[in-house]
């Protein structure tokens, strides 16, 4: 894990550095609340090596109004959803979840779901492990911006 905003902010790239010295090869970052900030402390990361050779994802995802993930399972992968803003709901086979700033959402690894927003939305995601395969159960190749590999697997690019 990495805090890219927390204090002392001007050492966080530096404790990055020795986390990736010691062979993390994957990153995930607390949640994102300063896009220009993170993009200042991404550099930092990079100019220190940080990012030749280890995968990262950031914690923010966000949906405009309208728009949905496929029905989908990611093979290997628990994960959890944590609105920050917006309004939707979220499917799974047990049922759907009204989500609404502050609702957290557990997903059980190979559970069909799907996220539709019928607002403007952002969340936090973290996905555990993260090396996993995603299989689009419903939907179209523009729905998700992966990688097709082999039929209807997808993995993240």
């Amino acid at each position: 894990a990495w805090t890219p905003m927390g204090d002392p902010i001007d050492w966080r790239p530096y404790r990055l550095a020795k986390k990736v010295k010691a062979g993390a090869d994957f990153i995930q970052t607390q949640g994102i609340y300063d896009m220009n900030l993170f993009a200042e402390q991404m550099k930092k990361a990079g100019d220190l090596g940080c990012l030749d050779d280890t995968a990262m994802l950031a914690g923010i995802i966000r949906y405009k109004k309208g728009i949905s993930s496929p029905l989908h399972f990611h093979k290997n992968c628990e994960h959890f959803y944590f609105f920050l803003e917006g309004a939707g709901e979220v499917e799974t086979e047990e049922g759907t979840t009204t989500i609404s700033p502050g609702t957290l959402v557990f997903i059980p690894a190979e559970d069909k779901h799907r996220l539709r927003v019928s607002a403007d939305s952002t969340h936090f995601e973290c996905q555990v492990p993260n090396l996993f395969k995603t299989t689009i159960l419903e939907g179209t190749d523009d729905d998700l911006r992966w990688e097709k590999v082999d039929g209807k697997i997808w993995v993240q690019s």
